[in-house]
């Protein structure tokens, strides 16, 4: 199947040694997986506090551009929610040379993810070793309690860049931060952050619907 683009495996039983044999089927090029950019599997695999292996994390990667993660399924099911923790673990590997993971959507809405969480998101999304954040497309982070404070961290690396050229997510199109708990503060760092120049070069989404900002 070599024009195979999308695998979807989810609800099934799979046990780490399937995951970590489908990461080695992706990684070889002879593979009818090789060109498989889009693998769904379930709520554990591609979840964590239970994946935990990182060695799976480095074989799945390789064939990964789109990663959903978030605490909601499509059809309105709830997953375990990620939690700042969670995350952190997720971008300390994310920021690994070598881990031929290209990102360009990463779904992380409806979870549980705070100030922490985006703390570690905004050290992954400025660190030049790593290719994984530079080439995301989309970030959605809508219906976690970031706050004001998790806000500010997100937004931190736009206006601390020396210069254009060193700017985090330059292939960023859309920004989803609905229902975040964002305020007066919030608001204030985003508008700092566009303000920047060579910032948010290629947005053109930003949601910032039902939070409690002010006039």
């Amino acid at each position: 199947w070599p024009r195979l683009d999308r695998l979807f495996m989810q609800n099934n039983l799979f046990t780490d040694e399937a995951v970590e044999a489908l990461g080695r089927a992706c990684a070889e090029p002879e593979s009818t997986l090789c060109n498989t950019h889009y693998i769904v599997l379930d709520s554990y695999h591609f979840r964590l506090p239970e994946l935990r292996n990182k060695e799976t994390i480095v074989r799945i990667g390789g064939a990964i551009t789109k990663l959903d993660l978030a605490g909601v399924e499509d059809q309105g099911r709830a997953r375990e929610k990620m939690s700042s923790n969670d995350l952190a673990f997720l971008c300390h590997f994310l920021r690994q040379p070598a881990r031929m993971v290209k990102l360009d959507l990463l779904l992380l809405h409806e979870n549980a993810i705070g100030a922490a969480g985006c703390a570690a998101l905004a050290g992954a999304m400025v660190d030049a070793a790593s290719d994984a954040m530079r080439s995301l497309g989309q970030l959605h982070l809508t219906g976690n309690p970031l706050g004001d404070m998790g806000c500010k961290q997100l937004m931190a690396p736009y206006f601390q860049a020396a210069d254009a050229g060193s700017m985090p997510l330059p292939n960023l199109r859309e920004l989803h931060l609905g229902r975040c708990e964002l305020g007066d503060k919030a608001a204030a760092a985003i508008g700092r952050a566009i303000a920047t120049p060579g910032s948010f070069a290629e947005l053109t989404l930003l949601s910032l619907g039902q939070n409690k900002i002010g006039d």
